[in-house]
């Protein structure tokens, strides 16, 4: 008979509903939600459960007396039991979107939502649907989500990281608000506007989902957690900052005869690199052809941007400062200059040598000619340019940058 057909098919109903809500509030026990409230829907739900499986089941044997009453506590017992779950489902929002996001994720989707039904005004031969999950599966009171996109790349100090925020269950335009939790950066924006159509400059629509984009700079290296709030709910993701590697700058210069006296030499030069604030200035020196086995001292003639400035030092800070002099004159053309030595370089048997100096001078940009002297020790020895770079005296004068 129909009434039993349908009290039968509702029982295989409530066996599925308690599986799916046994798996659902397993979770929230599981995870630390398992609060009083949640509790007591439980105990409803399953009370609800109990009375609606007992009805069901006496059904069978009942006269037509009794059937009117066991149908009245079918459907008292089947909405105890979908009040109760909705109220347990109800303090714990986070982590049912969050089995929504596993199911959406671990097999594509969450299925099709199926029409409520009444179970007291539909004929009884009308309820063939289930009804949905109570406060999951409503399109008119969804749940609201956000959370970040994983980052692509590496974050890096200095540099902007695009963030992609994706909320879901918005119900209204609101404001989303950033703050970093742990570490140093700052954002493109604190703030942005998400409008439900997506028409806000910082958030679009797809589907139905809203995407907003921001970026943030870290300041330092180390931990970096960014966390997003929009009405009450909090995203947040970790990125790991990395310092920014070190810009190498490096020059080379070849030597040419000295503005003092003409030394041998068959080919020479001088590079330098500047690798960053807290690294030293490396030089590397070479010379072949020059005089064999002797040892000359290897230095830098500093000029200023106006070649009357008076008086003029370099303040370069690293090396033996020679001496400053307002009015020097050399190949032809004067100039004020600030004579510094840095080392020495030696040469073997055929007049081969090279050498390596390390330097920490002052941060500054300077105006220079490396010059190599003919005696160590100057001013007290022969203070002699015998190579240098650049072409004449303070003319095509390198120029380096310290940071």
């Amino acid at each position: 008979m129909p009434i039993i057909a349908w009290l039968a098919g509702k029982a295989i109903l409530v066996g599925g509903y308690v599986v799916v809500y046994g798996a659902i509030l397993a979770g929230v026990a599981l995870t630390g939600y398992a609060a009083v409230r949640i509790g007591t829907g439980v105990g409803d739900a399953m009370r609800g459960a109990t009375e609606s499986s007992r009805a069901a089941r006496q059904a069978a044997d009942a006269s037509p007396a009794e059937l009117e009453r066991l149908q009245t506590q079918y459907i008292n017992g089947q909405l105890a039991q979908h009040r109760g779950l909705a109220q347990a489902v109800q303090q714990a929002p986070q982590l049912i979107s969050g089995l929504q996001e596993l199911n959406r994720r671990a097999v594509g989707g969450a299925g099709t939502d199926l029409t409520d039904r009444d179970v007291l005004n539909d004929p009884v031969d009308g309820l063939t649907q289930p009804w949905t999950t109570p406060g999951t599966g409503s399109t008119t009171d969804p749940i609201l989500v956000a959370f970040f996109q994983p980052v692509d790349g590496e974050a890096q100090v200095g540099s902007l990281v695009p963030l992609t925020l994706v909320i879901r269950g918005l119900r209204e335009a609101a404001l989303v608000t950033f703050a970093v939790r742990e570490g140093e950066g700052a954002f493109g924006q604190a703030t942005i506007q998400a409008a439900l159509d997506g028409s806000s400059a910082q958030c679009d629509r797809v589907g139905q989902e809203l995407v907003c984009g921001n970026t943030v700079t870290p300041s330092r290296a180390g931990a970096l957690q960014v966390e997003a709030t929009v009405n009450g709910v909090k995203a947040s993701i970790q990125l790991i900052a990395k310092a920014k590697p070190p810009v190498v700058r490096t020059a080379r210069a070849a030597l040419s005869a000295g503005w003092d006296k003409t030394g041998p030499i068959r080919e020479g030069a001088v590079a330098w690199t500047v690798p960053g604030k807290s690294s030293p200035l490396h030089l590397t020196v070479t010379i072949t052809g020059a005089t064999p086995n002797t040892t000359y001292a290897v230095g830098a003639h500093f000029f200023p941007a106006d070649p009357a400035t008076c008086p003029f030092s370099a303040n370069f800070g690293a090396g033996t400062h020679i001496q400053g002099d307002c009015r020097v004159a050399r190949d032809g053309i004067t100039s004020a200059v600030d004579g510094w030595d840095f080392g020495t370089i030696s040469t073997d048997g055929r007049g081969d040598g090279s050498s390596e100096i390390d330097l920490s001078p002052q941060s500054g940009t300077y105006r220079l000619q490396f010059t190599i002297r003919e005696g160590v020790g100057c001013p007290t020895t022969n203070c002699g340019v015998v190579y240098r770079t650049g072409t004449q005296y303070s003319m095509n004068a390198a120029q380096l940058v310290i940071p």
